[in-house]
């Protein structure tokens, strides 16, 4: 039974190490757009921030909140890289690969969580 349960998932493998290469790349693609700054439509951060930051708590609130959301993005491209190389072996580690899919996900939810217009 476990044989046959391994062999059907190994059937899997190939698709998810190609969409997980995939999804790292548009991943970076997003947090690294060709010539762009970080931007708030119609905004000025630095307006925005000088309006709503203070010395003490957060002295830049919206620049650290879209710098922050970058960082979530780049590090749920990582994890999905990473869970790509990891069953990219001969023996997978399904365990490590899903503790990193459990990761990707969670820091994409939080670049999602910030990037949202009405916090």
């Amino acid at each position: 039974m476990r044989d046959a349960a391994n062999a059907e998932v190994a059937g899997y493998i190939d698709n998810v190490r190609g969409l997980s290469n995939l999804v790292a790349l548009l991943a970076v693609f997003v947090a690294y757009p060709p010539g762009a700054l970080y931007r708030e439509p119609g905004q000025s951060i630095t307006d925005i921030d000088n309006r709503l930051g203070s010395e003490e708590d957060v002295d830049d609130p919206l620049l650290t909140a879209h710098r922050s959301a970058k960082f979530y993005l780049i590090s749920a491209g990582d994890c999905v890289h990473s869970m790509s190389t990891l069953l990219s072996t001969d023996h997978p580690n399904f365990v490590g690969a899903s503790a990193l899919a459990r990761s990707a996900a969670e820091h994409a939810s939080r670049s999602m969580y910030l990037s949202d217009p009405s916090m």
